[in-house]
């Protein structure tokens, strides 16, 4: 497979480092694999390595022109200005005016088309950079020439390490969302403007996942090269400040501003009687960190700031250094985030709305407020002291960066080769479950997706179960029939991921019901463990891997489940952004229930039951209970099964929530409450209840008294009354000669009865 790998990385040790992390995951996913790089200032060890080869491209803008002829279309170009011509050219582009398909680009000396030249690869990789914004608007133009020539031929389209904005101008926006909506995978690297953006381009929640910098992967240098490197300027780890400063178009500083942050910087030096040394980043003449670090020192008292000179600058060895500072302070993201992967605190800088976006998103990430300051807006010393000495602060940072650059490595493990389309068999963790000949053994979860005339929602429930950080999985489309075009949206899905999905209905295309498809899609799974999902409804990310963990961590549970959201606020409508709520769950969580103590949550009116879809259990238990029993009609399905679950199998209820479940006026379920079809569902399936639990070797007799309660107040509700009312009147007989008998409540938990 041959992997185009574009970036935005120059003379920037950050940049560099994100494209250095990625290649070493990209190459991690077999031999197979030839990864076409766009040249950079990497070092010779990456470009000597097997299976990368360096390539020389460049698209030209369109707005270039002679100085002189052309026509009256060049005439008019030349009477606007670069910039107002780069912001047509975006307009026209985000329009549709102008086709990017049609772009041209510079290989090696050689003008050709761009689609022509990207006909060559197999898929588009975008490793990560924040150079997507009105500041760099010629990369959006690249960019978009590039995603638009791939998505032509439909070949697939990542991006990792992504910062977006900030955007300004709208045809920037437009054109910009036109492009992200052709992309399978965005990996964001900020939880602020980056996110709002994509939000804003109708993308799909799953496909922009919050996964952090690429430098997360990114190993530091080795220790001796940095304690050489700190022993030649006599400074002892973990006992020095470390600075950085920008001056450059993109990033204006002014000379107050230099001044005050050259005084601040001293202070904290001479306050904790550690040097303070300039940590470059940019070595680009255009924006040295280098060059401005010098100006910076020349403001602070003679010998205040250090400046290391004649260093063979690489990415891992300026993360291993930050790693190895007391605290940071500065500009430049990349110098901030290498120092917090080591815990280290590190506060953010920003003047201009560019650093704005990257320190105000990195303060969200690592949820911490104060990590970002304005140049504009000094603070007094003993904030910073107050940040540096937070002890508690280091620990969090410490453990979140460990959790975050797992989470990293998932992302790179589980989905980016899914997204890619490459074999999952080039996975290294995939690799390890083949069997021989390359025969792929079943999966570890099942996930099961019965759907009848879903069209507009099915798509958004597969690239839930997609979005897993969790890769075992296979997910069964069981068609029940349909006939309004979700049939061949579950069939691209299926034929688009072989490996993971798979589509299955009944013979001759037939309506059987949801229990009816379920109980199908049981027969056809491989996994050791099942989940459900009807095709209206929504896993979140960590869903599986959540549950799994649990089950794995209490093994003597056979099941889990949680609570589940209540979703309003898909339609997008104002007014329904308050009725999501998660409803009343009067169970004990986090915590082992052994059979049946769950089953009166079955029979309670005030107690939420579980949602379907918000369990995962063992398949020897669903394959002990039977699956579903369709016969008792459509609505009561789900509580048959649980009621068979409940009383034979140990649970593990959680807190929290993995799921949204989609409140609609026209489900099954609302239309029965308007017709009172839930209230003859509801007796028919309190008579099962009733009857199996006769029958179950596992029954708690007073859960059948409270089962014929229930049955009672909706069969014959004046009889029940009257039995109510006479167990009142015998309450003070009760008191008087007390009974050891005790009745169990709708939660599970017994009472005097």
């Amino acid at each position: 497979m041959k992997l185009l790998v574009d970036h935005g990385a120059y003379d920037n040790l950050g940049d560099l480092g994100m494209l250095e992390a990625a290649l070493h995951q990209l190459r991690a996913y077999g031999t197979e694999i030839q990864l076409f790089v766009k040249d950079c200032p990497l070092d010779d060890r990456i470009w000597n390595l097997p299976g990368i080869e360096r390539v020389d491209y460049h698209l030209p803008p369109p707005y270039k022109i002679p100085r002189r002829g052309g026509g009256i279309r060049a005439r008019l170009l030349r009477a606007l200005s670069p910039k107002n011509r780069r912001l047509l050219y975006l307009f026209l582009l985000a329009q549709g005016l102008t086709d990017p398909e049609q772009a041209r680009v510079d290989v090696d000396g050689t003008r050709m088309a761009a689609i022509d030249w990207v006909a060559r690869f197999d898929a588009l990789f975008v490793a990560g950079g924040g150079d997507l914004n009105d500041v760099f608007d010629n990369e959006i133009w690249q960019r978009a020439c590039l995603i638009h020539s791939f998505s032509a031929l439909g070949k697939p389209i990542v991006l990792s390490g992504q910062q977006i904005g900030p955007i300004r101008h709208r045809a920037s926006r437009q054109a910009l969302a036109r492009a992200l909506r052709k992309v399978r995978l965005i990996g964001i690297r900020e939880p602020t403007e980056s996110v709002r953006i994509c939000r804003m381009a109708q993308l799909d929640p799953g496909r922009y996942p919050v996964v952090g910098d690429d430098t997360f992967g990114l190993p530091d240098a080795e220790s001796n090269e940095v304690r050489a490197l700190l022993d030649a300027q006599g400074i002892e780890s973990g006992r020095f400040i470390a600075v950085n400063i920008r001056v450059s178009l993109y990033s204006p500083v002014a000379e107050q501003s230099l001044r005050t942050l050259a005084s601040q910087a001293s202070a904290l030096g001479r306050h904790y009687a550690m040097p303070v040394l300039v940590v470059p980043i940019a070595l680009d003449p255009g924006d040295s960190d280098l060059a401005s670090g010098q100006r910076l020192a020349e403001y602070a008292p003679k010998g205040g700031i250090q400046i290391l000179h004649d260093v063979s600058w690489t990415p891992s060895l300026a993360k291993a250094l930050l790693g190895q500072a007391f605290g940071a302070l500065g500009v430049s993201y990349h110098f901030c985030t290498f120092a917090l992967q080591h815990g280290v605190p590190a506060i953010a800088l920003y003047d201009g709305d560019y650093y704005r976006q990257k320190a105000l998103g990195l303060a969200a990430y690592w949820d911490d407020q104060r990590l970002a300051w304005p140049l504009s807006q000094p603070r007094q010393i003993q904030d910073m002291v107050a940040i540096f000495d937070d002890v508690a602060l280091r620990a969090r940072l410490a453990t979140q960066a460990g959790q975050d650059a797992a989470r990293w490595q998932r992302f790179f493990t589980d989905r980016v080769p899914v997204a890619l389309g490459i074999a999952r068999r080039s996975s290294t963790e995939t690799r390890e479950r083949l069997g021989v000949n390359g025969i792929a053994r079943r999966a570890r979860v099942s996930v099961i997706t019965p759907f009848f005339n879903a069209a507009p929602f099915i798509a958004e429930t597969i690239e839930s179960v997609l979005a897993q950080s969790y890769c075992d999985w296979e997910l069964l489309l069981i068609d029940d029939g349909s006939d309004d075009g979700s049939t061949q949206i579950a069939k691209a899905y299926a034929e688009q991921h072989p490996e993971q999905i798979r589509y299955l209905a009944h013979p001759n295309h037939a309506n059987r019901g949801q229990g009816a498809s379920r109980n199908l899609g049981l027969a056809a799974a491989t996994g050791d463990f099942v989940a459900f999902i009807d095709a209206d409804d929504v896993f979140l990310p960590h869903k599986l891997a959540t549950q799994l963990a649990v089950l794995e961590g209490h093994p003597e549970a056979d099941m889990v489940f949680g609570n589940t959201l209540y979703w309003h606020s898909w339609t997008g409508k104002p007014e329904n952004t308050e009725k999501d709520h998660l409803p009343t769950f009067r169970i004990q969580t986090d915590t082992l229930v052994r059979p049946p103590t769950l089953v009166p949550i079955l029979l309670g009116g005030a107690g939420a039951v579980p949602c379907i879809c918000s369990f995962v259990a063992k398949r020897s238990l669903m394959d002990r209970i039977g699956g579903f029993d369709h016969a008792i009609g459509r609505l009561y399905e789900d509580q048959v099964l649980l009621a068979k679950l409940f009383c034979i199998g140990t649970v593990w209820v959680q807190s929290g929530y993995l799921e949204r479940y989609r409140q609609r006026e026209d489900s099954c379920w609302h239309r029965s409450m308007y017709s009172g079809e839930d209230k003859k569902s509801r007796i028919a399936f309190l008579r099962w209840l009733d009857h199996y639990l006769a029958t179950s070797t596992k029954t708690d007799p007073r859960i059948r008294r409270l089962t014929r309660e229930r049955f009672l107040t909706l069969q014959r509700p004046r009889y029940a009354a009257l039995r109510r009312r006479l167990l009142r009147l015998a309450a003070p007989l009760n008191r008087i000669f007390p009974t050891t008998r005790t009745r169990i409540s709708e939660n599970g938990t017994q009472r005097p009865e």
